[in-house]
């Protein structure tokens, strides 16, 4: 084998092993930075829960934000009990700071008998009727959200079953895609 031959073989093996080592180092930086990126996201986001407080009429269902980022455009899944009564989306929040509740936007619907009309309850039964529902009927909240940075989240809440029952995080997905803020949906 020649002098020459051997450098080549050499060179290459040496380039190989080099072009091997960057891809790898590569690979790693990527996944190093999607995980940086995922811990940022999750100590900054806005994160939504339910909370049902008060005593007999008193009480109310509450969403509040349990995350450290402001969640903005907060909407709230229309709810069907069953043929009798449904809970209707009543309008949309349009934002709720780190630690802050509000009255979940929903309104009470009911009808006497299946032939009769659906009809909204009076605006003063509406609070302790919500929190008496969700607190009676195996339903699940659904309600959807976005970062200030426009991302998306969608958490689903059921009552979890005990004495008094709580309310339980089921799920709690990332959107795909985000929307800024000013465009049409």
């Amino acid at each position: 084998m020649s002098e020459c031959s051997l450098v080549g073989w050499l060179t290459f093996v040496v380039l190989t092993g080099t072009l091997i080592v960057v891809a790898w180092y590569t690979v790693e930086t990527y996944r190093l930075r999607r995980e940086s990126q995922r811990q940022t996201e999750l100590q900054s986001r806005p994160f939504l829960s339910l909370t049902i407080e008060g005593e007999q009429f008193e009480r109310r269902a509450r969403l509040v934000n349990v995350g450290r980022g402001v969640a903005s455009e907060i909407a709230v899944q229309n709810i069907i009990i069953d043929l009798s009564m449904e809970l209707r989306r009543h309008r949309e929040l349009t934002h709720l700071a780190p630690g802050a509740s509000a009255p979940l936007p929903l309104r009470v619907w009911l009808r006497l008998t299946p032939d009769d009309p659906i009809g909204e309850l009076a605006a003063n039964d509406q609070g302790w009727n919500i929190a008496t529902a969700l607190d009676t009927h195996d339903v699940a909240v659904v309600v959807s959200y976005a970062a200030l940075t426009g991302q998306r989240y969608e958490t689903t809440i059921r009552m979890a079953d005990g004495t008094p029952r709580v309310p339980r995080i089921i799920d709690d997905r990332r959107q795909a895609g985000t929307r800024r803020q000013g465009e049409e949906r």
